[in-house]
């Protein structure tokens, strides 16, 4: 019988909580760093987030990004989330789970053996980038 260890917290999030990227940006690396003492996959998903006041989306209409296999503790993973729109608002997070079963046939334990990251999210244009990317404005004396 194969016994999995539950992976760490995934750490070093990017992009990080409330990000805002670049007006032109159609494409960002989503990331993570693993941790634990075995081989993990990581699976990473992507939805639009609800407009302010509005009804949070379920994980069932989440959109599947990618996934990063065979990583060990300290590894990376990375994925690429592309066809971002300017303006928009986008909620990420990230599911490890060891990759151990995969490989004997089996399917992992998923209440034992996968980690969720907080959601994130991060923007695309909008105010707060549009600010951050044009210089200050100076007022005359």
């Amino acid at each position: 019988m194969w016994v999995l260890a539950r992976p760490g917290p995934p750490t070093d999030a990017r992009p990080t909580d409330k990000a805002a990227l670049p007006q032109a940006t159609t494409a960002t690396e989503l990331a993570v760093t693993v941790h634990g003492p075995q081989t993990y996959d990581v699976s990473f998903y992507l939805r639009k987030a609800p407009p302010p006041g509005g009804v949070p989306i379920q994980h069932a209409t989440d959109a599947f990004v990618g996934e990063d296999k065979l990583l060990r503790a300290g590894d990376t993973a990375r994925v690429t989330a592309s066809g971002l729109q300017p303006g928009a608002t986008y909620e990420w997070y990230a599911v490890v789970r060891g990759a151990l079963l995969e490989y004997s046939g089996a399917e992992p334990n998923t209440a034992s053996d996968e980690v969720w990251t907080d959601v994130r999210t991060f923007s695309v244009g909008g105010d707060a980038a549009s600010r951050a990317a044009q210089p200050a404005k100076t007022q005359a004396k």
